[in-house]
């Protein structure tokens, strides 16, 4: 390793934060940079103690990130300790492992990043024998009240590995940078968090309909999706958010085609029934009552497009440049119903097809999507229907 290498090490009791920590030290490889943690340890010529070896990789090292939360994890024998005692802070004469890993941080002056585990955080399992509550809440005590340490919070996985790639890591990292920026701005513009509730009010009657917000909020969105300069270090991503805009056009273009706001003050756009005429002509109404069912059932499918095309684009965010993307959330799903004969609601993912995520474009636009949705997991229209042709 050259010495112009930025080391990074992270540092986590693993009985609370395993599997958050081997899930950031994914994201951070994903970014070319260079970690130490606890599965990377090894046998060290020069280190005839684990203590020494942790004390040897944080000296080596650019940078620790601290993962605290409510245990100390084990404790070095006192023989092991001795010779670095002249580190610990005044006031504090024993220390676990992993508090020893920020007190050697600190008497090296590496950048430090404390990230603190909320009271609702879940452990990944019980605590060992040998954890001392006492002495952890010694040291939050040290670090929170004492020196006043900055530090960040978060609940869970996601939000760790979220906070800690935002930091402003080598220059060299500058493309994943304005990947996760973009990423983040899609998933807060068209709330992923909220898709299956805003989603469920398209999909949950023959009335598709949108709050006046969001649909502005959406139509904001596709300009926003074009005008975003991509590193050319990720094809496959960029081609899933066009992949998205395209879908989203088209959905929105085609809900827009017949909804309105029942009265001018109203928050809500609802579909119109364009089938209910004035005066009554059989034949005509007919006619209109099909056109209606086949406009509803394809604004429906467009929706499930845009589900698909959105799960897309956190599937190949995962493959190339966050592994932990929305992992804990999981997929996007979407909420439809009632359903006859029990008038259920169901709760569903919908995806494309591995044949379909290979295609440089697996939305065909919206002339072939009319006969081509009838292929896909799950769609609305009736594939007999004499408005299903391709125009």
């Amino acid at each position: 390793m050259s010495k112009d290498d930025f080391r990074l090490f992270l540092s986590a009791v693993s009985s609370e934060f395993g599997k958050a920590r081997d899930a950031l030290a994914a994201d951070l490889r994903s970014r070319e940079l260079l970690l130490r943690v606890q599965s990377d340890f090894r046998q060290e010529p020069e280190s005839d103690t684990t203590l020494k070896k942790l004390h040897d990789y944080i000296r080596d090292c650019s940078a620790v990130v601290c993962v605290i939360g409510k245990r100390s994890g084990a404790l070095p024998p006192p023989a092991a300790a001795e010779p670095f005692k002249h580190m610990l802070p005044p006031g504090i004469a024993t220390a676990s492992y992993t508090q020893w890993e920020l007190f050697f941080a600190r008497h090296f002056k590496r950048r430090l990043s404390i990230y603190i585990a909320n009271h609702d955080h879940k452990p990944d399992r019980e605590p060992a024998s040998e954890d001392d509550p006492a002495l952890q809440e010694a040291f939050l005590a040290h670090i929170v009240t004492e020196q006043g340490l900055d530090r960040s919070y978060f609940s869970n996985e996601d939000q760790l590995c979220r906070a800690v790639l935002k930091e402003d890591w080598p220059k060299k990292r500058q493309r994943e940078e304005i990947c996760t920026d973009y990423i983040d701005e899609w998933a807060r513009r068209c709330d992923l968090d909220g898709w299956t509730g805003w989603s469920s009010f398209v999909l949950g009657s023959d009335r598709p309909q949108m709050t006046v917000a969001r649909d502005h909020e959406l139509e904001e969105l596709g300009p926003w999706l074009l005008g975003r300069v991509w590193p050319a270090r990720y094809p496959t991503v960029e081609r899933a958010f066009a992949n998205f805009r395209v879908v989203l056009q088209d959905f929105r273009n085609t809900f827009r085609e017949n909804a309105e706001k029942p009265t001018p003050d109203n928050d809500w756009l609802l579909t119109v029934k364009f089938y209910q005429i004035k005066e009554w002509d059989e034949e005509r109404y007919e006619r209109l009552g099909k056109a209606y069912s086949f406009h509803v059932a394809l604004v429906q499918d467009l929706m499930f497009e845009l589900t698909r095309a959105a799960n897309l684009i956190c599937d190949e965010v995962r493959s190339s440049i966050m592994p932990t993307f929305r992992l804990t959330q999981g997929r996007i799903m979407v909420e439809s119903g009632p359903h006859l004969p029990d008038v259920s609601w169901r709760t569903f993912p919908v995806d494309y097809s591995a044949e379909e995520k290979g295609q440089l474009m697996p939305y065909p636009g919206l002339a072939a999507f009319k006969q081509a949705r009838f292929a896909r997991d799950r769609w609305f229209g009736d594939p007999k229907s004499e408005y299903c042709r391709c125009v």
